[in-house]
């Protein structure tokens, strides 16, 4: 529902054309990435249905009557941090989502994550080498908080795969499981893809 409601062409103009949308993990340039569109690419008509058929119409919690309210937590206060995020805050306000944005310091929001406190926020991923595994592996259930999996996405069957496709030396083989395992996990949505 949320990824539906993120508008990556607002991201790309609000950062000037120095990021592009994200389809899925995998950035650009990185043999294996996905290039056809996410299934909960920015549809908002889309977002409100899956919102409804979650339980919330309207955005609207039935538990309270009131507007379904999360918090997003950042690790930083600059005015590049704070448009983003105040910007993301507008795509979720369009479902009838509030979202409310709270500043951390760097290292008290990377204790948050580690101790799994936070119940969303913004983080990026360098890349340590140019491999589609050196992102695959941020979804991997061993690497959980306090590890690069800090959404503590857990799949076994995806672990399996992850696992297969590094022990394999086949380029051809090891990019089909790359892509098979970048599709479950965007069908999962345990990230909102925004930019690289």
């Amino acid at each position: 529902t949320l990824s539906c409601a993120a508008d990556s062409r607002q991201l790309e103009t609000l950062n000037a054309g120095r990021v592009v949308g994200a389809t899925g993990p995998v950035p650009p340039g990185i043999a294996g990435r996905l290039e056809n569109p996410s299934p909960y690419a920015h549809n908002v008509d889309k977002a409100r249905a899956l919102l409804a058929e979650a339980g919330y119409p309207g955005g609207i919690d039935p538990a309270t009557g009131r507007r379904l309210t999360l918090v997003l937590d950042l690790g930083r206060t600059d005015q590049e941090i704070r448009e983003t995020a105040e910007l993301f805050a507008s795509f979720m306000d369009r479902i009838g989502v509030v979202v409310k944005l709270q500043y951390n310091s760097w290292p008290s929001f990377l204790k948050k994550i580690a101790r799994r406190d936070a119940q969303m926020f913004l983080i990026g991923w360098m890349a340590d080498y140019p491999s589609a595994l050196n992102f695959m592996q941020l979804f991997v259930g061993r690497n959980a908080s306090p590890g690069p999996n800090r959404s503590n996405y857990a799949n076994p069957d995806y672990d399996a795969l992850y696992d297969k496709a590094d022990a394999t030396l086949d380029e051809a083989t090891r990019l089909a499981m790359i892509a098979e395992m970048q599709e479950r996990i965007r069908e999962d949505c345990p990230w909102i893809f925004l930019y690289h």
